[in-house]
Formats: C-alpha cells, structure tokens, sequence
C-alpha cells in the first residue's frame, strides 16, 4: 500500500468516527467511578482536551504563561484537576497514586513567585 493511500485509510479524522462508532457505550465502561449523568460526549470531549494539554507539553509550548507573557496557572491547574478527575474516574486514587511524587499544586500555590519567564 502507498503512503498517500495508507493516509487516506487511517486519516486521524476517520479513525476518530470509527473508533467512536465501534466503541459504542465501551468509553463508559472504561470509567466505573464517573459521577452519574456524565454521557460519552461530555467524556470524549474532556479527554481531547487533556489530550490537547498533553501536546502542548509534548511540543515545548508554554502552559503556564497567559497570551500577554504574564504567569497566568489558571490554565495549567483546571487541566490538573481534571487529569486528577479521570485518574479517580478510572477507579484509582490520585491522592494515593501521587502521594510524595506530587507537589504541584504546592509549587503553584506558595512558590508563583519563583517561576520567571525565560528570556531567548
């Protein structure tokens, strides 16, 4: 198979809708401590966002600068929480999972003032 016919079989886009299509309600099941009433859509749309946040990190983008260069964590800790949210979804504790590794919302909490932007 070339690449040109491969890319068009397993276009990103299309293997979305299939595995969507082919997944049904299993992207529930993945999660058994979801709080009731959260459907697929609210799930699958809040894990492209992490994954969206994991490319960021993945490409060297900043995360915890906002659009003007200010120290803006904001941003950065609601994508925290809900990283956090689907670890305890999965039916493990983060608080547990994380406990002496963790000290990120410490840092950003007490130790703002220590983070500076870096001057290229």
């Amino acid at each position: 198979m070339k690449y040109s016919e491969y890319e068009k079989v397993f276009s990103p886009a299309r293997l979305n809708k299939y595995l969507v299509a082919c997944g049904g309600q299993n992207l529930l099941r993945i999660f058994p401590n979801r709080t009731s009433g959260l459907g697929q859509r609210a799930v699958f749309n809040e894990l492209q966002e992490i994954k969206t946040f994991r490319n960021r990190i993945a490409h060297h983008e900043a995360i915890c600068f906002d659009d003007n260069g200010n120290i803006d964590m904001a941003r950065t800790q609601s994508k925290y929480a809900l990283i956090l949210k689907y670890i305890d979804f999965l039916g493990y504790q983060s608080s547990h999972l994380f406990y002496g590794i963790d000290s990120l919302c410490e840092l950003i909490v007490g130790g703002k003032e220590g983070l500076q932007p870096v001057d290229k």
